[in-house]
C-alpha cells in the first residue's frame, strides 16, 4: 500500500480529535495519504464571519490542498470547493442527480490534485461518508474499503440519505472496517470481509498533558467532581443526571463539550447548583480537565443507537489514569475490571464511592497500560493489515 484517498467528514481545524483524522494521519506515517473533507456548501459560505469558511477561501481560490501538519509531510489535505447543498432533498431523482453532480465536482479537484502528485493508482478509504462513495477518477482504484464509526441511524443529518447509501456502500466495498464489534456484527451479512478495529487513543497526548495545572473554571468547583467530556447531544441520559443530581447534591457534574444545538435535551439541568456547563475546549486543554476530577463518566442512554458505540473518550479517561463510571450502553464486557458500571439509583451511589476510594496506583497504572496497547498506532497497524490483506485476494467487485 503507497497511496490512500481517504474521505470523510471531519476537517483538521475542528477543535475535537475524529476517529478519521487520527486514522488518516497514522496511515501517512508509512502512506502517501490524501485526505478529502466533506465539503461546505454555499450555504455554509453565506456565513463569511465563521472563521472555518474564512480559513478555507486562499485554498477555494488557489491551490486546493495543503499540508496541515508540519511533522507529516506525507499527509495531504485536500479542499474541494463549495457544493450545491443536497442533503434537505427527499430522495428522489433530482437529489441523486444533484448529488452525482457534486460528487463529480469534487472528484475533478481530487484528480487534479492527484496528477499534481503524479499519482496513478490508490486505495479508496471512506470512512462514516457513504453518499460519497460513489468514484470518479480515471486512475487506478485498488480496492475500495468502507469505514464505519457509528451507528448512522443515531446521525440525524446523514441519516435521511446516509442510510440507504451505506447499506449500498456495505455490499460494494472490498471490506468494511468497524470501531465496535457490534457494528462488525450488523454489517457481516452484507460483506463476509468486515472486521472491527476499535477507537483507540493519542496516549502521549494525554499521558504527558494531563499533569499540567487545574483550569481556572474547573477549579472554581468545589467538592467532588464527576466529569464528562465530549459532544453533549443525542446520546445523554439527561433525566438520569438530574434524578441523580438531586439525589447526591455532594457531587458535581462536570460536562465540558459544546451542547449539539438539535440534540441537547438537558434543559432542566441549566439551572441546577451541583451541574456544571464548561463549554467547548480545545484538544489542548482537554487531559488537564480529565486529570483534575475526581472520577470521569459516560452518562448515555442504552438503546439501539448507543449499543454500537466504542467511545473515543474511555481510553483517553484511561491514558490520565481516572476511575470510570457508565451505564452499560455496549458490550464493555472485557473492561469490566476497570470500569464502574450503574444501572439505577442505587448502583450509581455504590460505584461512585467506590471509585473514589477504592482507587489504588495499580489501578492507574493498568488503565494506563490498557490505553497504551489502544494507542491510535496500533489500531491504524491493525487497519493496515486489514487491507494489505485485502489486497492480496482476488477481488469479485468491481473497479470503478
Amino acid at each position: 500500500m503507497n497511496t490512500v484517498v481517504f474521505q470523510a467528514m471531519p476537517r483538521w481545524d475542528h477543535p475535537y480529535a475524529s476517529t478519521a483524522i487520527n486514522v488518516a494521519k497514522r496511515l501517512a506515517k508509512k502512506n502517501l495519504v490524501f485526505y478529502v473533507e466533506r465539503p461546505y456548501t454555499w450555504r455554509d459560505v453565506a456565513n463569511i464571519k465563521n472563521e472555518s469558511i474564512k480559513r478555507r477561501l486562499k485554498f477555494w481560490l488557489g491551490e486546493s490542498y495543503h499540508r496541515p501538519y508540519k511533522e507529516l509531510d506525507n499527509f495531504i489535505y485536500i479542499v474541494p470547493k463549495p457544493q450545491i447543498p443536497v442533503n434537505f432533498l427527499p430522495e428522489s431523482k433530482v437529489y441523486q442527480k444533484l448529488l452525482n453532480y457534486s460528487n463529480k465536482s469534487i472528484w475533478k479537484t481530487i484528480n487534479k490534485v492527484l496528477d499534481n502528485f503524479e499519482v496513478q493508482e490508490f486505495t479508496y478509504v471512506n470512512s462514516f461518508d457513504p453518499t460519497r462513495f460513489q468514484i470518479y477518477t480515471d486512475k487506478k482504484v485498488l480496492d475500495k474499503f468502507y469505514h464505519c464509526v457509528d451507528n448512522i441511524a443515531g446521525e440525524r443529518y446523514i441519516a435521511k440519505h446516509g442510510i440507504k447509501a451505506e447499506a449500498k456502500a456495505v455490499k460494494e466495498a472490498k471490506a468494511v472496517i468497524t470501531t465496535s464489534k457490534e457494528l462488525a456484527v450488523k454489517y457481516h451479512t452484507c460483506n463476509l470481509e468486515t472486521f472491527a478495529v476499535e477507537n483507540g487513543v493519542d496516549f502521549s497526548h494525554f499521558e504527558s498533558r494531563s499533569k499540567e495545572s487545574c483550569p481556572e473554571d474547573l477549579a472554581k468547583i468545589d467538592g467532588i467532581k464527576l466529569l464528562y467530556v465530549g459532544n453533549i447531544g443525542l446520546r445523554i441520559d439527561y433525566d438520569f443526571i438530574e434524578i441523580a443530581a438531586k439525589a447526591f447534591p455532594q457531587w458535581n457534574w462536570v460536562m465540558v463539550g459544546p451542547k449539539d444545538e438539535r440534540e441537547f435535551k438537558g434543559s432542566s439541568l441549566l439551572n441546577m447548583p451541583n451541574i456544571h456547563f464548561l463549554g467547548k475546549k480545545t484538544y489542548e486543554q482537554i487531559p488537564a480537565y480529565i486529570y483534575h476530577a475526581n472520577a470521569c463518566i459516560l452518562p448515555f442512554e442504552c438503546n439501539e443507537l448507543t449499543r454500537c458505540i466504542y467511545p473515543l473518550k474511555i481510553n483517553e479517561y484511561f491514558a490520565c489514569g481516572k476511575p470510570v463510571l457508565s451505564t452499560r450502553f455496549a458490550n464493555l464486557d472485557e473492561l469490566e475490571s476497570q470500569v464502574h458500571f450503574y444501572d439505577d439509583l442505587p448502583s450509581f451511589e455504590r460505584q461512585v464511592n467506590q471509585a473514589l476510594h477504592k482507587h489504588t496506583q495499580e489501578d492507574i497504572e493498568e488503565k494506563k497500560r490498557l490505553a497504551l496497547i489502544n494507542d491510535w498506532d496500533e489500531r491504524t497497524s491493525r487497519i493496515e493489515e486489514i487491507i494489505l490483506q485485502e489486497h492480496q485476494k482476488i477481488s469479485e467487485t468491481p473497479v470503478y
